[in-house]
């Protein structure tokens, strides 16, 4: 396997020189990640190497603050996501149509309907054959995703669902005498003495 050696320049390396050294600059990446920033993309804003951006982040004095950063970051993404599955779950519907019932152009579309439509397809109606055929409709088949599984989803992060099993066992009265008749008879010492 063949390995590259990557060469800088030195205005690659002032700009990584520069960019650590910037005063509160550990304090202004931890926030951006802290309010779900990603690494990768803010080191591609700042053309900074992802690798270096990491062992910066890592090293000894910088290592509490950026974990803290991770653990926002963490509990901003379980927000996030509950708060999509939410919308997703009480979405309404009728707000991806007009009041004839067509489907609004995508671009008319609230942000929070478009978010639960998981795709559009569009297919035109012809009557005729090659050059005199003219258009006659279109067909727009819109596939949403499941509010009932947008539902179950929070039942389960709300712990609302418990599952349960059903164990069953038949047995009559006579049974269970009859299993305690053939068990054997413990033995008993006399008192004070050895059992043989």
């Amino acid at each position: 396997m063949e390995t590259t050696k990557t060469t800088w320049g030195p205005e690659e390396i002032d700009r990584h020189v520069l960019f650590f050294a910037r005063s509160g600059q550990l304090e202004r990446i931890c926030s951006m990640v802290s309010n779900g920033a990603n690494i990768v993309d803010i080191c591609e804003a700042e053309r900074i190497r992802v690798d270096l951006m990491m062992q910066w982040l890592e090293g000894k004095p910088r290592l509490e603050t950026w974990k803290a950063a991770e653990r926002c970051w963490e509990n901003w993404a379980r927000r996030r996501i509950m708060a999509e599955v939410q919308r997703i779950a009480t979405l309404d519907l009728r707000q991806a149509y007009a009041e004839d019932g067509s489907l609004l152009p995508v671009k008319d579309i609230p942000v929070e309907v478009a978010r639960a439509i998981e795709s559009i397809e569009t297919e035109e109606l012809f009557a005729g054959h090659g050059l005199d055929r003219d258009k006659v409709g279109v067909v727009r088949k819109v596939k949403f995703t499941s509010k009932l599984r947008a539902l179950e989803l929070m039942g389960k992060q709300l712990a609302m669902f418990v599952e349960r099993a059903e164990v069953s066992h038949k047995a009559s009265l006579e049974d269970i005498l009859e299993s305690m008749h053939h068990q054997p008879e413990p033995e008993i010492a006399p008192r004070g003495g050895n059992l043989s």
